[in-house]
């Protein structure tokens, strides 16, 4: 099955460039463009993984500390 712009596996000239004039590309309905509100995620993304590590921080346990180590001889004198 050969494509309609080629004979014999060569694309045709007289079809392949037909106008000089500028091209216009059209689209449907135009979208809000998702990069006005990243921000914003961004900042309560922030603000909720701050707040988490506040409560971990508020539920630490306070560690006594370990008592020295009794002394140890390491040096015999002779």
């Amino acid at each position: 099955m050969s494509h309609p712009l080629c004979k014999n596996g060569h694309i045709t000239k007289q079809k392949f460039m037909t106008t000089n004039e500028q091209m216009e590309l059209v689209l449907g309905k135009a979208k809000v463009c998702n990069s006005a509100k990243r921000p914003q995620r961004r900042l309560s993304r922030a603000n909720w993984w701050f707040q988490h590590m506040r409560e971990v921080v508020d539920r630490a346990v306070d560690w006594q500390p370990v008592r020295p180590a009794r002394p140890q001889q390491i040096y015999f004198p002779e």
